[in-house]
């Protein structure tokens, strides 16, 4: 079920990042200050009640929303500062040996993020 409602986060940042250049900065603002907000709460309220998503430990679905959620910090970059639980979730997987390694690496890519035609990420 988290991972159908990462998937729709995905989606709806996809429709951002993809929209004209010239209508990018009004679509980043609509987005950011309507529908955002309470996606994030969502997920926010969600992830407050455990540690990790499906199990005791990490699985494939916290990767997938720690993903998505970067992807949105990278565009609105104070996004996750009002939802403490995604904050401290994003800062368990960040702490997890092999993920540390990998962000502390010269491997580690963050950009781009979308194809080059998109007007955000690309």
């Amino acid at each position: 079920m988290v991972a159908s409602v990462a998937r729709d986060l995905a989606d709806a940042y996809i429709s951002v990042c993809y929209v004209r250049a010239a209508e990018l900065e009004r679509a980043v603002r609509d987005y950011a200050e309507q529908a955002l907000p309470r996606r994030l709460l969502y997920l926010d309220r969600f992830i407050a009640a455990r540690d990790w998503i499906a199990a005791d430990r990490p699985s494939s679905v916290d990767f997938l929303v720690y993903e998505i959620v970067e992807q949105h910090r990278a565009l609105v970059p104070d996004v996750v500062s009002p939802f403490t639980a995604l904050a401290e979730f994003g800062a368990r997987i960040e702490a997890l040996p092999q993920i540390r390694a990998y962000l502390d690496s010269n491997r580690c890519i963050r950009w781009p993020i979308n194809n080059r035609m998109a007007s955000f990420g690309g």
